[in-house]
């Protein structure tokens, strides 16, 4: 599977980090999944290595980390395909 991501730094092109660029630097897959749909934070040394291995601008990478992780819409609860219960 091959995920992209964008890395717009202020007053430069659009540059696509894919997935597996990531995975040295994060070290599991399931990880550069929750850190590419915001949802995870980077760590300041997660940062620091990106910036020097993938060359990508630190800002953009503080910025990225800066903003709220999102979080995953509650699942609506099922009665497990039962009927209601009469009182």
């Amino acid at each position: 599977m091959l995920v992209e991501g964008r890395v717009e730094p202020p007053g430069s092109q659009k540059a696509v980090v894919r997935t597996a660029a990531l995975l040295p630097y994060l070290r599991s897959k399931s990880k550069v999944s929750e850190v590419m749909n915001r949802r995870r934070p980077l760590s300041l040394s997660v940062i620091r290595a990106l910036h020097r291995g993938l060359k990508i601008p630190g800002e953009v990478l503080v910025q990225a980390s800066a903003k709220p992780p999102t979080r995953a819409k509650p699942r609506k609860k099922s009665q497990g395909g039962r009927p209601p219960v009469a009182a």
